[in-house]
Order: C-alpha cells, then structure tokens, then sequence
C-alpha cells in the first residue's frame, strides 16, 4: 500500500487524490497513516471536510475530543455530512455506558 499512496502523492495535486489516500489507510486499519496523510492532505487543502470527517474517523480511538470537534466543524460547513453525523452518532450511542471517551 505505501508504494500505492507514494505514487498517488506523486501525482496528488487534487484533493480528490488526498481523499483516496486516506481512504485507502482507513480502510486498512492503518490509522495512524490515515492520520498522518488526512494532515498532510489537510495542509494543503484546509477548507476539505472530507479529509477532516476521515482525520476524525482516523483519531476517533484515541482522541475522541479531537474527533468530535473534526466532525461538528465538518457539519457546519455541510449539514448533510452524512459520515459525520454518523459518526456523532455513534458517540451518543456510547454516551449512555461509563465509558464516554470512545467512540
């Protein structure tokens, strides 16, 4: 996979391109690449929220706060975000057990 993202970075002048690579991590469970990439991605195209619902989905395990945040600033700027307020939801599912940090 990382020859993959090294080429798409190559090439990755489009946002489109940033969005696949961090796909890609996620979707390998490789999280802390996924994180990695979102905000290198992000560096160059701050306003994306794509890329900031997945830095979310990316840190949701270990910086839940973060992640919430990544996801209401994503929902601001579109309400029909629809993997954020997946996301969110989720939060409130698990804000009814002791444990609140997680989503």
């Amino acid at each position: 996979m990382r020859g993959l993202v090294g080429t798409l970075q190559k090439s990755a002048e489009s946002e489109e391109a940033w969005e696949v690579i961090v796909r890609l991590a996620l979707d390998r469970g490789d999280y802390d690449l996924a994180s990695k990439k979102a905000r290198e991605g992000l560096k160059k195209f701050s306003s994306n929220v794509r890329l900031k619902v997945m830095l979310g989905e990316a840190l949701r395990n270990t910086d839940a706060r973060k992640a919430a945040s990544l996801w209401m600033e994503a929902l601001s700027v579109n309400p029909r975000m629809w993997d954020a307020i997946f996301f969110l939801g989720l939060g409130h599912v698990h804000s009814d057990t002791k444990d609140t940090t997680r989503f």
